[in-house]
């Protein structure tokens, strides 16, 4: 479906292949609905006792979860949030079931443009934001700061015409590239237009951020 990069992301597909929805998962586990909402949106890390209780359970391997674990306690964002993106996806495609979520990238050390720190190469989903009126949805990610990075969204489908999603995302103010990505789930990329939707460091141009 999609590459997982956090602990939150790998919890939340084992819940989903295996039908339970988050209080059920919760209950697994020994904890509340909320913390588990909390790990699967990166917002906090599982405890030791509740990281060595997703191993027993078959949730994940330890060396998986070290892994995982490393990265967030090493930059990767998690935790406080300091960088956000605001859309108003189009509310037939929220309908449709589309899934909207960032990428937030960073080339590493080898590359040779600007960036000289490790690489990033991360997904957010967006998430309703508490606005009236038309849709909107929020997604938030802590920058590693005055460190380049570039970010980029995308409406991820199945069973639909990529050129309607790409249709619907330009009517609705945005830039979709002029085909979809590849894999089972199919993906339209596209940049934003007003970049007042963005919350964070100035100096942001065409989702790129270049540092001082």
């Amino acid at each position: 479906m999609y590459e997982i990069t956090t602990l939150g992301q790998e919890i939340r597909t084992y819940r989903e292949i295996e039908g339970f929805d988050q209080a059920e998962f919760a209950d697994t586990i020994g904890v509340d609905r909320t913390t588990v909402s909390s790990w699967e949106r990166n917002v906090s890390l599982p405890r030791p006792r509740h990281v060595r209780a997703l191993i027993s359970k078959g949730v994940i391997t330890k060396a998986r979860a070290r892994e995982l674990i490393a990265r967030a306690q090493n930059g990767y964002p998690v935790g406080k949030f300091v960088f956000e993106v605001l859309i108003a996806p189009p509310k037939t495609l929220l309908e449709l079931g589309v899934r909207f979520a960032l990428n937030f990238s960073r080339p590493g050390p080898n590359s040779p443009d600007i960036w000289t720190r490790k690489s990033i190469n991360l997904e957010f989903d967006f998430r309703p934001a508490a606005t009236r009126g038309s849709p909107a949805m929020i997604a938030q990610i802590r920058r590693p700061d005055r460190m380049g990075f570039q970010f980029k969204c995308f409406a991820e489908f199945r069973d639909l015409d990529w050129r309607y999603v790409s249709a619907e995302l330009a009517n609705a103010g945005f830039e979709p590239d002029a085909k979809p990505g590849d894999g089972e789930y199919q993906r339209v990329w596209f940049l934003l237009r007003d970049e007042e939707k963005i919350s964070g460091p100035e100096g942001i141009v065409d989702n790129f951020f270049y540092p001082s």
